[in-house]
């Protein structure tokens, strides 16, 4: 696998703490999806179960989605 340099001098400067969450937010994105292909299920299928938009579950699982306000 390729790498870029730069984008492996920046990951070097991520604190361990915020590694751990990132590995956590995809972990947990990566399981939903699962879900949802097993079920069947579409991402706004999920979103209405939520009581949510589908922009807002798009942001959770795509990692976008700041919780920290």
């Amino acid at each position: 696998m390729k790498t870029n340099p730069i984008l492996d001098e920046i990951r070097q400067t991520i604190p361990p703490e915020m590694k751990l969450r990132m590995e956590i937010s995809v972990a947990i994105a990566n399981r939903i999806y699962d879900i949802l292909h097993e079920k069947g299920l579409l991402q706004k299928d999920f979103a209405r179960m939520m009581g949510k938009t589908e922009t807002e579950v798009s942001r959770w699982l795509s990692g976008t989605y700041n919780c920290v306000k």
